[in-house]
């Protein structure tokens, strides 16, 4: 306690009120220990240091470290600047003795190597006064009589002046700090209101750089602790929306089909099970802890702890029984959910590390193999040995074992060999293969249906994924295809639909159904796999202590289908209140949308009427709401218009007097909702009286072919113009009475809005956002125009990197974000408030004519290029949701520290969501 408030006393003693301290003092907490770690350290802060002020007592005397610091100081700088301030024991100088020193038999405060260093008795300060009575925290104040005159006597000479001149000038600058202050407090109340909001701004400004920093260090971390960054980018996202937080949480969101972490260990994971229904697993590390977790991410049920590393180990087929092979070549047999092994088995055929561990199919046998061939056979009920192969020193360990389907035949994998053995006899029968394909196996399965082998290993430095026939003798393997390198485990789910895949360099891969995918989670090898019966579930365990599960085939949970009943041409509207979105389906029904709480519900609507064919298109192509959102046009296929009441009531009679037939490519109401236009694919608009659907003169002409190609229609905010985006000319916009009285003949005098229309760059997509009259235009180069009021820029437009052509454009209804849409698999997202993108793209999904928000802003729903109806979630507070739900964890006391140093100044994101402890 002295030690603290004498550190504090020095620095505030005849402080100026603008200096934040009179003088800085170092202050070693090691308390008298240290490791050897700090010690640097601690001599970079006494290289900076003028004064050394060694507080003597007993215990320092006796403490290697502080005597090192003596030591260091009176090599590197002159003893007269060490101060002695006394603290406890005592402190004699001896004046008689053949040389002046301290009478080393009475002083009991000072280290040794002090001895003959003082020519004279040096000045030191007793402080014992101070300690006795276990003094209060208020007594060691400046206000404090006998403190205070404490700290003057040690401040006089580390300032170089008398005590008195301390003392008086003290006293002159805290009655200088006092009428400063009195005659700051009125500047301070006129500013106070400045200061606040100045303050708001810096800690706007603070939490924003903060959450770029995160997201950086998210991105950077993914590769090496990927539930580390999936948690940096939540905690990046909570502390300031930005646009990079946006990027970390969806590059981590679409690492690939994690369901979860589980609790992770200190020590590598050499094997992991899952128990017959999936609903628990057994994992084993090396430090010989095996646990039983639950898949739903609770807290472990039941531990065991082997006095011996683990190498192996290996559940059967029910879950009844378990064997963990240890470093001392023994091999325990477990029931899960008990502590007490059933049997410990030792035999001399075996005596080193267990390399190997296979049950039969039924529970009853294992059998076990060694790091020089050895292979031992047991009855698991009683314990009893059943024969075995024997050791032979520097032969070549058993690198894997596993049994046929009915148990008769064990299969181990030797050097370069596989043999197959009769467990009965314990006869070799033969190596498998053509005895020509040697390779030294990493990972060894039964295939499914148990007439191969599937195989994982290499062969004249090549890797290999192979399939062994067990029948007929002599066939050779098969390759099968991978793009995963350097696989070291393999597991194949019962019905052979999915086989997994671990490589050494932590990546995890899945064939299903002829496809091949594959993710990085782990840091380092992915040594063990395992797979649920069905494929729906799949268990790693890595080098890097961590448990994951993955869901190889499931959706993934920011993104899904509206299935099949979605399928059409049409594109996807916005209610003006915010409610719903429509769409058409190729047969003929409106397709209503709403926003549930965890995806985009899909209703489907009765058929408007016969589905009309005339020029080769079916179904709706085209919808739009009415401005009071009481009615939605829907355009269809043989060039008809329909329009229905959003109330259910029956629809009016069908427009149907473009007689033509051309497909409806776009529509669009007028702002006072009297005029309803539509486009069509030869290139012709028709406008309409809303209420009657009487045509207002001919078809007008827009574009001079369907070439040209129309892809919208809009108003301008007075509805005297009608805005067209068109494909060659860019946005154009013609006067909607003169358009009325046009026809197809009529010269075209459209007045190009885009600065290149006219040039090779066109516009090919448009969005607008009515809540703020605000477009966006994107060019067949890539770029970006946001426009207010129809025609006034607002701002530089916005690059896609690489030029991308844009097909698509959306913004969400809040005005926040910007989606666009070109060739490839991938939506690019802009926060529009910063004119940021979000460097990560929304990734699977080929977008097609048309995309919408949904009201809320949170999802945004795709005509895909396979034109049916897809969505994805575009809100940050869901992907913090859902990443939280992952990693289903805290932040560690070490990642604390890394990250952001003092643990009380941040509030975890995901603290309030997880259950599991880590360590």
């Amino acid at each position: 306690m002295l030690a603290p408030a004498l550190q504090q006393g020095l620095e505030q003693f005849a402080k100026r009120w603008y200096r934040r301290r009179a003088l800085a003092a170092f202050r070693d907490e090691t308390n008298l220990s240290a490791s050897p770690q700090l010690w640097q350290s601690i001599v970079d802060e006494l290289a900076q240091s003028r004064w050394f002020l060694f507080l003597a007592s007993p215990e320092a005397a006796r403490s290697k470290w502080v005597a090192r610091e003596v030591a260091w100081w009176l090599q590197n700088r002159d003893a007269r600047h060490l101060l002695i301030l006394l603290t406890g024991g005592e402190l004699l100088w001896d004046e008689a003795g053949a040389a002046p020193d301290f009478d080393w038999a009475r002083t009991t405060a000072l280290p040794a190597n002090l001895k003959g260093v003082f020519a004279a008795e040096p000045h030191f300060i007793d402080l014992r006064a101070l300690k006795q009575g276990d003094p209060q925290q208020s007594q060691l104040t400046l206000k404090h009589t006998a403190f205070r005159a404490a700290v003057l006597k040690v401040a006089a000479p580390l300032h170089g002046r008398s005590p008195d001149e301390m003392d008086g000038e003290a006293v002159r600058v805290h009655a200088r700090n006092r009428r400063w202050a009195a005659g700051a407090v009125a500047s301070l109340a006129v500013l106070a209101a400045l200061a606040t909001w100045q303050s708001r701004v810096a800690t706007l400004q603070r939490d924003i750089a903060i959450s770029r920093q995160l997201s950086a260090q998210s991105i950077a971390t993914l590769g090496r602790s990927v539930d580390t960054a999936m948690l940096l980018a939540v905690q990046a996202w909570r502390i300031s929306p930005t646009a990079e937080a946006r990027s970390a949480m969806l590059r981590s969101l679409q690492l690939g089909p994690i369901a979860r972490f589980l609790p992770s260990h200190t020590s590598p994971i050499v094997d992991v099970a899952l128990s017959p229904d999936a609903s628990w697993a057994m994992v084993a590390s090396l430090d010989g802890d095996i646990t039983r977790l639950r898949l739903d991410g609770s807290a472990p049920d039941w531990r065991y702890r082997s006095d011996q590393p683990i190498e192996r180990m290996a559940l059967s087929s029910d879950g009844a029984r378990m064997a963990i092979g240890r470093r001392d070549g023994q091999v325990e047999v477990l029931e899960p959910g008990r502590a007490p092994p059933l049997h410990r088995l030792e035999t001399p055929m075996i005596k080193e590390p267990i390399t190997a561990l296979a049950f039969t199919s039924d529970g009853g046998r294992l059998a076990f193999g060694g790091v020089y061939g050895g292979i031992a056979l047991w009855d698991t009920a009683t314990g009893a040995a059943l024969g075995g192969v024997p050791e032979v020193f520097n032969q070549s360990a058993t690198a894997a074992l596993v049994f046929s389907e009915d148990g008769q035949h064990l299969y181990g994998a030797r050097g370069f060999d596989i043999v197959d053995w009769d467990t009965s006899t314990w006869k070799a029968m033969g190596k498998l293969g053509d005895g020509k394909s040697e390779i030294l196996v990493r990972a060894l399965a039964l295939a499914p249906g148990g007439g191969a082998l599937t195989v994982a290993g290499y062969q004249d430095q090549r890797e290999l994924l192979q399939r062994w026939p067990l029948t007929p003798a002599g066939m050779a393997p098969v390759a099968l295809p991978t793009r995963l390198p350097d696989v070291i485990s393999l597991a194949h789910s019962a019905d052979g639909r999915v086989l997994v895949l671990g490589s050494s360099s932590g990546q995890l891969g899945f064939q299903i159904a002829g496809t091949e995918s594959s993710f990085k989670a782990h840091n380092g090898e992915v040594r063990t796999v395992a797979i649920s019966s069905d494929g729906h579930q799949v268990l790693s365990g890595g080098k890097d202590g961590r448990i994951i599960l993955w869901a190889p085939d499931a959706q993934p949970r920011y993104r899904g289908r509206l299935g099949a009943a979605s399928r059409g041409f049409s594109s996807v509207a916005a209610s003006p209140d915010g409610r719903l979105l429509v769409s058409g389906s190729q047969e003929g029904q409106l397709l209503w949308i709403t926003s549930a709480a965890d995806a985009p519900q899909l209703h489907v609507g009765a058929k408007l009427l016969a589905v009309g064919e005339a020029r080769g298109t079916r179904g709706i192509t085209a919808v739009s709401f009415s401005p009071d959102g009481k009615t939605v046009a829907a355009g269809l296929g043989d060039g008809s218009i329909v329009r229905v009441p959003v109330d259910g009531s029956a629809p009016p009679p069908p427009m149907r007097d473009w007689s033509p037939g051309y497909p409806v490519v776009a529509l669009a109401w007028s702002p006072d909702g009297g005029l309803l236009v539509s486009a069509h694919v030869d290139g012709s608009v028709v406008l309409r009286d809303a209420a009657t659907g009487a045509p207002r003169g001919n078809p007008a002409n827009i574009v001079n072919d369907s070439s040209d190609g129309i892809h919208g229609l809009a108003f301008s905010a007075d509805g005297s113009r009608l805005l067209v985006s068109t494909l060659r000319r860019g946005v154009v916009q013609r006067d909607v009475a003169a358009l009325a009285n046009a026809n197809r003949a009529t010269v075209d005098s459209a007045l190009a809005l885009t600065a290149r229309a006219a040039s090779a760059v066109r516009v090919s997509a448009v969005a607008h956002a009515p809540a703020d009259r605000l477009w966006a235009w994107g060019t067949t180069d890539g770029q970006v125009q946001m426009r207010k009021t129809d025609d006034r820029a607002d701002g530089p437009p916005l690059a896609v990197e690489g030029g991308l052509y844009l097909d698509s454009l959306a913004i969400s209804p809040d005005g926040g974000t910007l989606a666009a849409s070109g060739g490839g698999d991938a939506v690019l997202l802009w926060d529009l408030r910063t004119r940021r993108p979000v460097d990560e793209a929304l990734r699977g999904i080929t977008a097609g004519r048309s995309m919408a928000f949904t009201p809320d802003s949170r999802f945004l729903v795709i005509r895909s290029g396979a034109n049916e109806l897809q969505w994805w979630s575009t809100d940050g507070n869901d992907w913090a949701r859902m990443l939280c739900a992952i990693v289903h964890r805290p932040f560690t006391a070490r990642e604390r520290v890394t990250y952001f140093g003092d643990e009380a100044q941040i509030q975890a994101a995901c603290e309030d969501r997880a259950t599991a402890q880590p360590k």
